[in-house]
């Protein structure tokens, strides 16, 4: 019964941790399993004694009395180890064995690997009152392993009337007879030059044409993009001269608040656009165009360019068959996004930046290695690829370009890829992307069978819906 198995997987383990503790100093491990971190709906007993030794660990290790001791205690989560028992459970139940192959990707946790994994992590002191997750590599290399972090605390907000659209008492009601937007009159870089505030009527019901809604926006996100957009560098210049004037701002979130015929999207959908002419009060928009999210919110304005771009980017580039991946710029918008989706992908993540500050953030964000290329504790970002990483990168996400592309080239794996999706290294906002010649590019590329590949979001719109819900998702989880 459940009594037993909380007896087992608990009771016993904390009991035989208190009186190891007494002898002094030495290391206590704490056998608890992937069920500690994630549901299993089929053993809620079990799931929870280990939940319970894991979390025994991390109030243990806290403990005055354990440190003065020099006890070290830590919590081994492995997933489905190869043993007689999980062997029988897989042969007596089929729903089982299915759910242990998806688990570990096809392949059983070896329990002398297992073994190996205990002993290198109790000489880590880093691992004092940590709980370390191993599950197997499904392609024969080295066991897979995930530290577990507190989980961080989120305010609760009561759900709204529907959960789908937003209550009209924030959005209907009387509409003035005009809007502001800001319109692009100059091609400039200087974006307070190029642009200028105007009036626009208000359109009503009858005059939202068929297939269209009239969105009141909410929130607008600003990007460096912009500058380039108001100095016509999108479009080039003779284009973008015979445009003016034009609107300002890519993406926006707001609420469906009127619609044209054929239209069976409701008033108070909540939408995002990735549009031209997002810097306004409302917009009238193609209602195909619209793209689906949960909630009116800003955080949903950081999933679209620089969430979509790091999403789309690395499923176009193939990143579920790499292993290591190097992110330049990593503390930006885009790298943010490009980090975390790495590793919960299970990659390898080096993430590069320019102060101690953004350093820690990325820390945060489950770098695993990171690089900091300015201030006192600098490193190279070459020296480092050379000496850590003599097999090198399989994946480069760069948003910076210039010498910073020159050294992902010389550092890349075979059949490795840098994957180009800005250049804020190759030039600066005022004076444009400035052409360059990498030396030597071809025969880098030519011998390991490496690669290039550029990446401008709006030549992937097919794929924003589906992208942006899974975003949206993993921001609610």
């Amino acid at each position: 019964g459940w009594d037993r198995i909380v007896q087992v997987n608990l009771s016993a383990q904390m009991e035989g941790a208190r009186l190891a503790a007494l002898h002094g100093a030495g290391a206590i491990v704490l056998v608890a399993s992937f069920g500690s971190v994630f549901p299993m709906p089929f053993a809620p007993a079990y799931a929870a004694s280990k939940a319970g030794a894991a979390h025994f660990v991390r109030s243990m290790a806290a403990n005055e009395e354990v440190r003065e001791r020099g006890c070290r205690i830590l919590a081994i989560c492995p997933s489905y180890v190869d043993t007689p028992m999980v062997r029988k459970g897989m042969r007596a139940s089929p729903s089982f064995k299915k759910h242990v192959l998806d688990v570990t990707r096809g392949k059983l946790l070896d329990i002398d690997t297992l073994g190996g994994v205990i002993l290198k992590s109790l000489q880590d002191p880093r691992m004092h009152g940590q709980s370390l997750m191993v599950t197997s590599n499904a392609t024969g290399g080295p066991p897979r392993m995930f530290t577990v972090g507190a989980s961080p605390l989120k305010p609760y907000l009561p759900p709204p009337s529907s959960p789908e659209l937003v209550p009209s008492s924030a959005w209907a009601g009387s509409r003035a007879s005009h809007y502001k937007k800001l319109e692009v009159w100059k091609l400039s870089d200087q974006f307070d030059e190029a642009v200028r505030i105007v009036s626009k009527p208000m359109p009503r019901g009858d005059q939202i044409a068929e297939g269209h809604v009239l969105i009141k926006r909410l929130y607008c996100g600003v990007n460096a993009s912009d500058v380039n957009f108001s100095a016509g560098r999108y479009f080039g210049e003779r284009r973008a001269k015979a445009m003016l004037p034009f609107g300002a701002g890519f993406e926006s979130v707001g609420v469906v608040v009127e619609k044209g015929k054929g239209v069976k999207m409701e008033l108070g959908t909540p939408v995002a656009t990735l549009e031209y002419g997002s810097f306004s009060e409302y917009g009238v928009q193609k209602a195909s165009r619209c793209l689906r999210i949960p909630e009116a919110s800003k955080e949903m304005v950081a999933l679209l360019t620089s969430g979509l771009t790091a999403s789309i980017a690395l499923e176009v580039a193939g990143l579920k068959g790499r292993k290591t991946v190097l992110v330049t710029a990593a503390a930006g918008g885009t790298g943010q996004f490009a980090v975390q989706l790495a590793k919960i992908a299970g990659k390898h993540v080096i993430a590069t930046c320019g102060s101690r500050e953004k350093a820690e953030l990325l820390r945060s964000l489950g770098a695993d290695r990171i690089v900091q290329y300015k201030g006192p504790n600098k490193e190279d970002l070459a020296q480092v690829l050379k000496r850590e990483y003599r097999n090198g990168v399989d994946l480069v996400y760069d948003g910076v370009g210039g010498e910073m592309f020159d050294v992902a080239v010389s550092n890349l794996a075979v059949r490795g890829k840098v994957l180009v999706i800005g250049q804020i290294g190759g030039g600066t906002y005022t004076s444009g992307w400035q052409q360059s010649m990498h030396a030597g590019v071809n025969e880098k590329l030519l011998w390991k069978g490496a690669s290039v590949e550029g990446f401008f979001l709006l030549h992937h719109a097919k794929r924003f819906q589906g992208a942006l819900t899974q975003l949206a998702a993993l921001t609610r989880s």
